[in-house]
């Protein structure tokens, strides 16, 4: 009888384990199915994170295509973003503004002349060719790649976008006002960016984000109600048994 009760109770904790893990890979995503509960790590941007993902890619890669009005705009830009690790929504709130997406805009200064989606500088940016800032994919590479060194050196979004548009040495003697003005459009439009990928993207797909704390939350509760289960059927076992 002893020898039975003991199979049985190995026999729940098997099963228990089972439901636990299967339960953990649900919150993770790993499920088959549903593309609910995905875990993103704490401070990373939910647009990239989607965007490595090979099961929401497309989601993504849909959606800002949408923004930009053309798949073969936006792939540029997602693939540079995701090379140098910016915010997806960041970078297509920078080219709105710079461009409005248009690869062929045009913008002549006094001593110098921008061109393309980022907007290059004829003279930062001499060693390209003409046909190179038009080019979606090199204006992209080398676009994103100066907004990653204003991120750097900026240390933070609002002084990026000033270094961006006005240089270090422009911001160094006082941002201008226009340049403020600047910033405020592109960070009101990054924000605008983000709430409609929430309602069209996470809410439609009824993807929840939830971060590595809610997870670890998660395996502690369910390695104590598992415990306690164990233990309850071990005293009910004792108290029936013989």
């Amino acid at each position: 009888m002893k020898k039975l009760t003991v199979f049985f109770i190995i026999l729940f904790v098997v099963a228990l384990v089972s439901c636990w893990n299967e339960s953990r890979s649900d919150l993770r995503g790993e499920s088959s199915g549903a593309l609910s509960r995905i875990v993103i790590p704490e401070n990373e941007d939910a647009g990239l994170f989607l965007y490595r993902m090979p099961r929401t890619a497309k989601l993504v890669v849909d959606f800002y295509s949408d923004v930009a009005g053309s798949e073969d705009i936006a792939r540029p830009i997602l693939k540079y973003s995701d090379k140098y690790d910016i915010p997806l929504s960041l970078s297509f709130a920078l080219v709105w503004m710079e461009s409005r997406f248009n690869p062929k805009a045009v913008n002549r200064n006094a001593h110098s002349i921008d061109r393309g989606l980022f907007q290059l500088n004829s003279k930062s940016f001499s060693f390209l060719k003409v046909n190179d800032f038009y080019n979606p994919s090199v204006n992209a590479k080398y676009g994103t790649a100066h907004l990653k060194f204003s991120l750097n050196m900026g240390k933070n979004e609002v002084v990026a976008l000033a270094i961006y548009n006005a240089g270090t040495v422009g911001v160094r003697k006082g941002t201008p006002v226009s340049t403020l003005r600047y910033i405020s459009r592109i960070l009101e439009y990054r924000d605008t960016l983000e709430r409609r990928f929430e309602s069209m993207v996470l809410n439609e797909r009824n993807i929840v984000l939830a971060r590595a704390e809610d997870l670890a939350r998660a395996d502690r509760l369910a390695s104590t109600e598992g415990i306690r289960k164990i233990k309850d059927t071990v005293k009910i076992d004792r108290k029936g048994g013989s």
